[in-house]
């Protein structure tokens, strides 16, 4: 690793890798290699730059791995009342839009008045939480509240732990991975106090309208595709001609030639018989979700009672949750690991699991860039897949794999079904296409796998336009034309720090 910065003739960047998903959503390794090649000097700032996976996925002249400052930024977010009612109220917030016209805010609203409004048990804390969501409405039609929002929010913050990396490479941007949301709006706030600029990259199909209103307003975005473009014009209030399209570079593998196992090595590591076909379950995270088990015992006892026609199997992919998240979600891995064990003690001749390949990343865990090919193999292998309204319902297109949703357990413990994800504004617009078919009961969840699995090219039509809808350019190139936009932003950039 090359860590020579006594020259500042090269134009810098900032490029902050504070989680998992920044690492294997915006860096796939074709963009490492583009960017390496850019001319560019790339500072990463990494929870853990002595890391022997990141030093080593990331080592290319010109890369140098800083300290992302991560116990700081997550004290300084434990700033006060006023810091946490601005962040609720955000989380609340989208440009141009009311309950009624927007899904995705009619049912966070919802969620949040059963679990934060109605948990308040003091007058002061009912009048806390009760005021977020009448300021989240004024705020969603009025841009200058939007703005006073932030600005509040700005004055509470003097954040400023990276002065020292500022001083010593002069960036002109700090590309984040969000919109300004978690701690990155700190991170933005910070760089434009130094004379650096901002760059947001979309790391998410669900970002532009299911995550609220930045904490600050980037001076340039990536965005996966047209539609995203309209979403942060409208919802972020930033416009058009500060955004670019840039494709999603953690699916180009989908797209390209990779090597990987065939069926028959497949099956046979996963301990699946090759005369069966494959009922892909992709469990669902916690956060949402808790109703893994019953959607897996339901197809399993389908399978065992001949509801389900066969020959046919069940392969359930571990959410990354449960293997990242642990300490978070301890009951619920635990729970997992419990279940796991019996229902394979009573299917386990119709039952497999694929893990997630995890590597260590600092203090915490990232997923290996190794499971983009296990998911490959998977979508390319099975013959049905079942999900809870996730991103696989796009990359289930991608392979013509007929997909279904099961949608009638709770969203987490609320009285909504999980199927109201349906209302949510990056859900629906997949649905409209007619490419997934939505259950909401278990005897639907049957009758669909059973059509599927009679006729998988049914859909085929509704399967491609949901693909030329959301991955609208850059088809296996996405990770290479990131890493040339960023390379045209900064050298375009003529005014520096």
């Amino acid at each position: 690793m090359n860590y020579d910065t006594s020259s500042q003739a090269k134009p810098c960047v900032f490029i902050c890798l504070r989680d998992f998903s920044s690492v294997r959503n915006l860096l796939p390794p074709p963009a490492v290699e583009a960017l390496g090649n850019s001319g560019l000097q790339v500072v990463f700032l990494v929870p853990d730059p002595e890391n022997k996976f990141i030093r080593s996925y990331l080592d290319k002249p010109g890369f140098v791995l800083e300290k992302l400052e991560l116990k700081t930024i997550t004290s300084a977010l434990k700033a006060g009342r006023l810091i946490e009612w601005l962040r609720q109220v955000r989380f609340l917030t989208y440009g141009r839009s009311t309950p009624q016209s927007m899904g995705t805010r009619k049912y966070h609203v919802h969620v949040f008045k059963k679990e934060m409004l109605g948990a308040a048990s003091t007058l002061i804390g009912k009048i806390y939480y009760g005021s977020v969501v009448p300021a989240a409405h004024f705020a969603s039609r009025c841009k200058l509240f939007r703005d006073l929002i932030v600005g509040l929010e700005a004055l509470c913050h003097n954040y400023d732990a990276h002065k020292a990396l500022y001083a010593k490479y002069r960036p002109r941007w700090l590309a984040v991975p969000t919109l300004g949301y978690a701690h990155d709006p700190l991170l933005m706030r910070e760089a434009k106090r130094h004379g650096a600029k901002v760059l947001s990259i979309v790391r998410s199909w669900d970002n532009t309208t299911n995550k609220g209103y930045g904490g600050f307003r980037a001076d340039h975005v990536f965005a996966w595709n047209d539609l995203m473009v309209t979403e942060i014009c409208k919802h972020h209030d930033i416009p058009p001609n500060q955004i670019t399209v840039t494709g999603i570079p953690h699916w180009d593998v989908y797209f390209n030639d990779v090597e990987m196992r065939d069926r028959e090595r497949f099956v046979k590591d996963y301990e699946l018989d090759p005369e069966r076909r494959i009922i892909y379950y992709a469990m669902s995270g916690p956060q949402s979700f808790r109703h893994n088990f019953d959607i897996i015992q339901l197809i399993l006892e389908s399978i065992r009672n001949g509801a389900i026609i066969g020959p046919v199997q069940l392969l359930v992919r571990l959410h990354p949750t449960y293997a990242l998240d642990e300490g978070r979600w301890t009951r619920e891995v635990d729970n997992f690991k419990k279940q796991a064990v019996e229902l394979r003690a009573s299917f386990g001749d119709i039952l497999s699991f694929s893990d997630q390949k995890i590597l260590e990343f600092g203090n915490s865990n990232i997923l290996d860039p190794y499971n983009q090919i296990l998911n490959k193999e998977i979508f390319s292998y099975a013959d049905v897949l079942v999900n809870i309204y996730s991103t696989q319902m796009i990359e289930g297109a991608i392979f013509d794999l007929p997909v279904i949703t099961a949608g009638w357990h709770p969203l987490r413990e609320t009285d909504q079904p999980i199927s109201v994800f349906e209302k949510y504004d990056h859900v629906r617009r997949v649905l409209k296409t007619g490419a997934v078919t939505t259950t909401h009961s278990p005897d639907d969840l049957i009758a669909a796998i059973n059509v599927d699995l009679e006729d998988g090219g049914r859909l085929r039509q509704e399967r491609q336009n949901l693909l030329d809808q959301e991955i609208t350019a850059f088809r296996g190139s996405a990770g290479v034309e990131t890493a040339k936009a960023i390379t045209a932003l900064i050298l375009n950039d003529a005014v520096g720090p």
